[in-house]
């Protein structure tokens, strides 16, 4: 998942529209702002951010986001990125954040990965780079 689409849905799966999420709710209201200066005030990505404010479990409604967020090319703007990353930031300085982030983005620099389990499904691919010897 790119960093635009995981920070958003990652926000609102910990409760951003929550009433007292101050933490990290500037740099999710910051980070809509922007989609909606760069996109204007009724674009696809804006609503496709609202379908998952209202529906934050919804795996279809997540998936729209990222497609809309490709088709946009809104995980090709430098600045998109830059404020989707703060949002990561502040949504790993809770808790709550840190699962919510830790569903949709894995880092394991220098580790071994496994995954074990009935009916386990890998989506997006893995990426390795380098090599150790």
């Amino acid at each position: 998942m790119d960093p635009v689409t995981t920070a958003i849905v990652a926000a609102v799966t910990a409760g951003v529209t929550d009433i007292g999420k101050k933490a990290f709710g500037d740099a999710y209201q910051g980070l809509k702002s922007l989609i909606k200066s760069k996109f204007g005030q009724d674009n696809k990505l804006s609503k496709a951010i609202t379908a998952v404010e209202d529906n934050p479990e919804s795996k279809g409604c997540q998936l729209v986001l990222a497609e809309t967020v490709e088709h946009e090319k809104a995980d090709q703007d430098h600045e998109l990125i830059h404020i989707a990353a703060q949002l990561i930031q502040a949504l790993t300085e809770t808790e709550q954040g840190r699962q919510a982030v830790s569903k949709f983005q894995i880092a394991a620099k220098g580790a071994q990965i496994g995954v074990v389990g009935d009916n386990t499904k890998v989506e997006g691919g893995i990426h390795f780079e380098g090599s150790q010897k």
